[in-house]
């Protein structure tokens, strides 16, 4: 399905005219939760989440991305069995996000409970490559945390 998602900048214009490879691919170049209105209701089978700004003190949490209304709106757009799945080197984000989701249970249950890179294989399938933020954390000995939901939206 196609959406008429607007540009956030020059830049996604200009990427916007260049040639691409692929025909349903789009840069988006903003805040990617604001982005989530645009889509059409079941449309996604899949959000990945990674290694966003945790705003760990308690009185930042305001400005996490994992809000009660933001479960709603991911919940809103995947298909019935779409999958949710987050990777934070952020013990307190991490926490944060398995909070707020198990109070949307009935939105939502969690795939798996991958807190300490077990399960390699369930990584492979939809994180297959690791980011320079990712090895730089790892190299300073933080611990890559990752979580998936999977919709309850019935078919």
């Amino acid at each position: 399905k196609e959406s008429s998602i607007p540009p956030a900048n020059h830049q996604s214009r200009l990427a916007e005219e260049t040639q691409h490879p692929y025909s349903n691919v789009r840069v988006f170049c903003g805040d990617g939760m604001k982005l989530l209105q645009y889509f059409p209701d079941s449309s996604l089978t899949m959000i990945l989440m990674t290694f966003p700004d945790p705003w760990f003190k308690d009185s930042h949490k305001k400005h996490r991305l994992i809000q009660h209304h933001t479960v709603r709106d991911i919940f809103r757009v995947l298909k019935p069995k779409g999958r949710f799945c987050l990777a934070t080197d952020h013990p307190i984000f991490h926490e944060w996000c398995i909070r707020v989701f198990a109070k949307s249970n009935h939105l939502f249950q969690q795939a798996n409970r991958n807190n300490n890179n077990d399960g390699e294989t369930d990584r492979m399938w939809w994180l297959p490559a690791i980011s320079k933020y990712e090895q730089k954390g790892w190299d300073e000995g933080r611990t890559t945390f990752l979580a998936c939901w999977v919709s309850n939206k019935e078919e």
